[in-house]
């Protein structure tokens, strides 16, 4: 079983996660991308995959990224499943998505692979102007406001330190 965490974009394509996977860095390592797919198929921007530090193989250490295209008749659901009041702009955004990003991470406080969640998450709903919503308190982030609910408080990045 896992912990998703689901950034709702706007966008009709989806952002190019090789690409911004490969510019992210993480306790001083680069993280990578690992496309599941059909080999000799050529790499499809919908395809999904892992992301971990460096070669890491190991599944604890993983985050699993899946893309699906939403449907706007869809999107109210979305807003009744959350808890506590929803600002205008984020409901707006929210009911303006069009394409889902599913990042599934086990049910544990890794604090290396949650800040590593971090920074993807962050990242991604940066660049796909996306709300996220966090299955562990089921609330909507902004990217400028998410923080995995597993990291201690102290493991705040510092200003001088920065998660791309």
């Amino acid at each position: 079983m896992s912990r998703d965490v689901i950034i709702h974009s706007p966008l009709a394509e989806p952002v190019p996660l090789k690409e911004l996977v490969e510019s992210l860095v993480v306790d001083g390592e680069r993280l990578s991308w690992r496309p599941d797919r059909i080999p000799g198929r050529p790499l499809d921007p919908w395809d999904e995959g892992d992301v971990a530090p460096g070669d890491d193989r190991d599944p604890a250490h993983q985050v699993t990224v899946s893309i699906a295209r939403t449907r706007p008749s869809g999107q109210p659901s979305v807003l009744r499943s959350l808890a506590g009041p929803v600002p205008d702009e984020i409901r707006d955004r929210l009911l303006a998505g069009r394409t889902m990003y599913i990042l599934a991470v086990p049910w544990s406080g890794n604090p290396r692979r949650e800040r590593m969640l971090r920074a993807l998450v962050t990242e991604l709903a940066r660049r796909a102007d996306g709300v996220i919503v966090d299955t562990y308190d089921n609330r909507p982030y902004t990217a400028e406001t998410y923080r995995p609910p597993l990291l201690d408080a102290d493991d705040l990045p510092s200003e001088a330190e920065s998660w791309t």
